[in-house]
């Protein structure tokens, strides 16, 4: 009796160990996300709340349309060969297309129209809405626009309001194809494009003609969805190419938007042109008509069963009150998503963001702020709000925290010209008496007997400094020398040592204080522009002295291989000097930001390029002399120099990777002795 009753016990908490499990991974599934201000996904209250799933008299579904007046849902049906019509409120189901297909795999419906993709049969298959009969059947175009090379396998399919089919195929390289409303093909919308690897560069660059001639075309990958929207502008997604994903565009075929993830496989929008996707994963993304994110949940697990949760997503839609749908093809069912207030409140808020009536929605973003302090389209959208307002502190206060330059840029430039409009007349002033100050200073250097005492004056504080000051200042010059002159500077390092190795390390020293303080002063306009701006100070140091530490240590060791004529020491020095450029441009351009906008940012992108351009050349001007070698002898040091460097780094890497294992792995050990002790 006993032994029943610890079974029984047993049996209870482990029941109670599952329960608890589920609950925990069942809250996990539909937590929404949100992006804080810096860019990174925090969880936030729910937007949407599962509701019961909708269970459906189909095999293998691949697709589904959702005709939001009257609520009705048409399934494609793949594994039956037919379109299954659901009403949801009677729960009557009709078939349609039984005996004329074979594997439907995309459905659209309009007013007076079912438009079917029919994989199995290799056609478009229209049938008229209210009678089910078949009104059209499209095959493979003959015309010559099309293209002998181009596949007919229609996959999905959508229509718009003037009637035309656009037709998502296999082995499309161009694109969508559209058809008017008989049939008749037009041409071709929505290409991808190619994209090659490196090492097929390399092989298109290297290779002979005949080696090229070889090699397998690279086609556009072709898209592998569609949708829609309210205003007539094509939607594709395509899954499974690094830089593919949703693309938006133009009546014309121009691009408009591009979301790039190669993960996403179906979209759908809203009656406000809101963007839904489906991502493979199970993961359902929202963004607003411009392609700003607004949130996500998940909907995937392979070890819960309960509504809502899905296992194999393969098509999603937006019913008429904002419920999304999704069509689990494993479950022969339809899931549903309600939003919750708080996502209402989002969506609705988001559309008077996208269509710039910021003022409108401002009470509704101030809600929103209430619920989810962090929520970044949120002081995004008040920004906004505050500069139509003319409230400029508390604008660029809230663009700050949003990280929004665009905005914050507009307020810089309009601040900006409101202190030149009620300022210029002073600056030309001083501009004039800085003019005629220069002017006077100058008649009176050319006086000798009236600048006499000063240099009399000066040269005595210069024999009465410290000899080290003196050395210092003669060494700086010589720096500043070697940056005008390569060629002599390197001679004068090497044989009369114009720069000493204590001043290189001052020169690198005050290389990485300015490196740190332009993260710290330059305007918040161009943080972006700084990518070290939100590292902490120990990474910003060693990533700014790595690359320098490496290219000098292997540079100098391939050069002693390559009977290179530089000792050490002058490669340290010479690297040095080099950097002086590139240090006084970005301190210049960190300062002058503070009174840039974003209209002026090719003077920003101007100083630091040429500021790389400067530096680049010195050093390799520098060593090139100090190795004694020709052009051909550089390029070779600094080939092997990048391959020697890309070395240790892995090297590194993996060392640092085992090291953190043994320490892991010796933190578990100490627990388990310390658990033992004590027990």
């Amino acid at each position: 009796m006993k032994r029943v009753f610890l079974v029984f016990l047993a049996l209870i908490m482990l029941f109670s160990t599952v329960t608890a499990y589920a609950s925990v991974g069942s809250d996990f599934l539909f937590r929404t996300y949100i992006q804080i201000p810096g860019g990174r996904l925090v969880q936030t209250i729910d937007a949407f709340r599962p509701l019961h799933n909708i269970n459906l008299d189909v095999h293998n579904p691949e697709d589904f349309f959702i005709c939001r007046e009257t609520y009705t849902f048409f399934i494609a049906d793949t594994g039956n060969g037919r379109i299954v019509q659901f009403y949801v409120e009677s729960g009557e189901t009709r078939y349609i297309g039984e005996g004329e297909l074979s594997q439907p795999f995309g459905v659209a419906v309009d007013a007076t129209r079912i438009y079917v993709a029919d994989a199995g049969l290799n056609e478009v298959v229209v049938f008229n809405r209210h009678t089910g009969a078949v009104e059209l059947r499209i095959s493979r175009p003959t015309a010559l626009i099309f293209g002998q090379t181009t596949g007919f396998t229609p996959r999905k399919i959508g229509s718009d309001a003037r009637g035309s089919i656009y037709v998502v195929s296999d082995n499309s390289p161009n694109g969508v194809m559209q058809f008017n409303a008989n049939g008749e093909f037009l041409g071709f919308l929505g290409e991808n494009w190619a994209s090659l690897g490196w090492i097929s560069t390399l092989q298109r660059i290297f290779y002979t003609e005949t080696q090229r001639d070889q090699l397998i075309d690279v086609r556009p990958p072709s898209p592998t969805n569609l949708t829609i929207n309210r205003d007539g502008l094509l939607l594709t997604a395509t899954t499974g190419m690094g830089d593919t994903g949703i693309k938006k565009f133009s009546t014309a075929g121009s691009l408009l938007l591009n979301l790039p993830n190669p993960w996403y496989m179906d979209i759908v929008t809203d009656s406000r042109n809101n963007m839904f996707i489906l991502h493979q994963a199970g993961l359902i993304e929202i963004f607003d008509m411009h392609g700003d994110f607004l949130f996500y949940f998940n909907t995937s697990s392979m070890f819960f069963e309960m509504d809502g949760v899905t296992r194999n997503p393969v098509a999603i839609d937006v019913g008429p009150t904002g419920t999304i749908y999704l069509l689990d093809r494993d479950l022969a069912a339809i899931t549903r998503y309600q939003p919750t207030e708080f996502g209402n409140l989002v969506l609705d808020a988001s559309y008077y963001f996208a269509q710039g009536m910021f003022l409108e929605g401002e009470s509704l973003w101030q809600e929103v702020l209430e619920v989810s302090a962090t929520f970044n389209m949120a002081h995004a959208a008040l920004g906004f709000a505050n500069f139509r307002q003319d409230n400029f502190e508390d604008a660029l206060e809230l663009f700050r925290q949003s990280y929004a330059v665009i905005g914050y840029s507009r307020v810089t430039w309009h601040l900006r010209n409101e202190w030149l409009l009620n300022n210029l007349q002073y600056v030309l002033l001083i501009l004039v008496i800085l003019v005629l100050a220069n002017n006077a200073l100058k008649w009176f250097l050319r006086r000798k007997k009236l600048m006499h005492p000063f240099r009399v004056f000066g040269g005595k504080i210069a024999n009465a400094s410290p000899p080290w000051l003196r050395r210092l200042g003669r060494e700086m010059k010589g720096a500043l020398y070697f940056c005008r002159h390569p060629m002599d500077g390197v001679y004068e390092i090497k044989h009369n040592n114009m720069v000493g190795f204590k001043t290189a390390t001052l020169i690198y020293a005050v290389y990485l204080f300015i490196f740190v303080l332009n993260t710290q002063i330059t305007s918040f306009t161009f943080t972006f522009f700084i990518y070290f701006s939100f590292t902490p100070l120990p990474l910003i140091i060693v990533a700014a002295s790595i690359p320098i530490i490496l290219g000098i240590i292997t540079s100098f060791l391939v050069s002693d291989i390559n009977e290179g004529e530089a000792t050490f020491r002058q490669v340290y020095i010479i690297v040095a000097c080099a950097m002086i450029p590139f240090t006084l441009l970005s301190f210049s351009r960190a300062v002058i930001s503070n009174v840039l906008t974003l209209y002026e940012l090719f003077i920003f992108q101007m100083l630091l390029y040429v500021g790389i351009g400067w530096t680049l050349f010195l050093i390799l001007a520098g060593l090139k002399e100090a190795y004694n070698y020709n052009v051909r002898g550089i390029a070779k040091n600094v080939a092997l120099s990048l391959f020697a460097s890309a070395c240790f780094i892995v090297v590194a890497a993996v060392a640092a990777m085992l090291v953190t294992q043994e320490l892991e792995f010796l933190r578990i050990l100490m627990g388990e002795v310390a658990f033992r002790v004590q027990s």
